[in-house]
Parts: structure tokens; C-alpha cells; sequence
């Protein structure tokens, strides 16, 4: 199921980072929580159920709690901001992890930042 298939709200905001990944090909199993990935620079290759997509600088990506990936750095200069968070109500769904392309995303880059920046310099114990 896409995660646009069905009205959502988000319960909790678990942790936002602002980094890296080594060029490597980490693997998650399991993911612990809901995930969106905004990728600042870069290139990486995202592995979802046997299928390999590529992320660029300004793509959003989905990534669905309890869903398993691989992520292939093929650019040193891959960073994001990513936001862990938890759905309200969410039935034990697995959404379809997905990569969003669009030029006109590079307007939200604004928003992810303020939200690092809320949760690494603003009042970080107490959930969003």
C-alpha cells in the first residue's frame, strides 16, 4: 500500500539527523520506525524488495516501518536530513517504501532544516 493511499497523522517525532553514510551498502531489517529522507547532495541506491532506485540531491524518500532495504552510497558527497517518526493509529500497515522525484521539492529543504535545527538546538526531550 502507497503511504498517499489513506489519510495519516503523525503521533510522534522520534529523531532527526543531519549526516552521512559511508559508501558502503548498509542493510536494514525490520525498520523501527516510519522514515522521510531528504536528500541534501549526493547520489545513493536505494534496494527495495529486489528493486534498485537512485536518490539525488532534492528527492524525498519513504521509508516504511517494519520494511527492509539496502542502500548503496555511490556518491561521497550523499548527505540528508532524515526524520524518524511514528504514525497515530497506524494499524501494523507496511506502506510501499517509494522515492518521490520532483524539482519543485527543494522548497521543503527549508522545512527539514528548521526541524533539525528545532530538534538539535530546541527543546529535544520533549517529543514533537
Amino acid at each position: 500500500m502507497k503511504i498517499t493511499d489513506i489519510e495519516l497523522n503523525v503521533k510522534s517525532i522520534q529523531n532527526v539527523q543531519k549526516g552521512r553514510i559511508p559508501p558502503s551498502s548498509p542493510r536494514c531489517n525490520a525498520r523501527h520506525s516510519d522514515c522521510f529522507v531528504y536528500v541534501l547532495s549526493g547520489e545513493a541506491v536505494y534496494t527495495f524488495e529486489n528493486k534498485s532506485y537512485i536518490a539525488n540531491a532534492d528527492d524525498i524518500i519513504y521509508l516504511s516501518h517494519k520494511s527492509t532495504y539496502s542502500i548503496n552510497v555511490t556518491d561521497e558527497n550523499y548527505t540528508f536530513i532524515y526524520i524518524d517518526f511514528l504514525f497515530e493509529n497506524n494499524t501494523n500497515t507496511v506502506f510501499s517504501n517509494k522515492i518521490y522525484k520532483s524539482k519543485s521539492f527543494s522548497v521543503h529543504k527549508s522545512d527539514f532544516e528548521k526541524l533539525y535545527n528545532f530538534w538539535k538546538f530546541g527543546k529535544k526531550k520533549k517529543k514533537i
